[in-house]
């Protein structure tokens, strides 16, 4: 099976999220330190690593011809 247009925008929706996690996370990062701050941005970084995953498994998934 070869990757379809719907497998490209999963993958491309899981990328848009991810940066815009690390662009909080970047943003977070800058203020003055508070504990909910750091909880919220290790929160962030996890979840674009798993997006970041997740659009992988996509594209891995549209190319193995599965």
């Amino acid at each position: 099976m070869v990757a379809s247009y719907g497998d490209f925008l999963a993958a491309l929706a899981c990328i848009l999220v991810a940066f815009s996690l690390l662009f909080a996370f970047a943003a977070l990062s800058t203020m003055p330190y508070s504990e909910a701050a750091s909880i919220a941005t290790f929160q962030m970084t996890v979840m674009a690593l798993g997006l970041s995953a997740v659009a992988c498994a996509i594209l891995s998934n549209a190319y193995a011809g599965k």
